[in-house]
């Protein structure tokens, strides 16, 4: 589980406090590295996209500014078999 995430998302303190029942691993981010992580990871994804979309026969025509704005409207939807 985790907590304090808000706090980095926001640069703020942690509104609450936890306390551990058991024994635990605890790991801590800073702020810049979690927005690190969050830069890198959208940069990823951006460029997953884009390489899909790019891939689409029937998009193959647009170039890549009409390409990056289908990338900003994508959302992912995982369907598994049966549905």
């Amino acid at each position: 589980q985790s907590f304090g995430e808000l706090a980095l998302l926001h640069e703020a303190p942690r509104a609450a406090t936890v306390v551990a029942t058991a024994p635990s691993c605890i790991w801590s981010l800073d702020h810049a590295s979690f927005r690190t992580l969050l830069r890198d990871h959208a940069i990823r994804r951006r460029e997953m996209h884009t390489e899909f979309l790019k891939s689409v026969k029937l998009l193959q025509r647009l170039d890549l500014l009409a390409i990056s704005q289908l990338v900003d409207s994508v959302r992912v939807e995982v369907f598994y078999e049966g549905e």
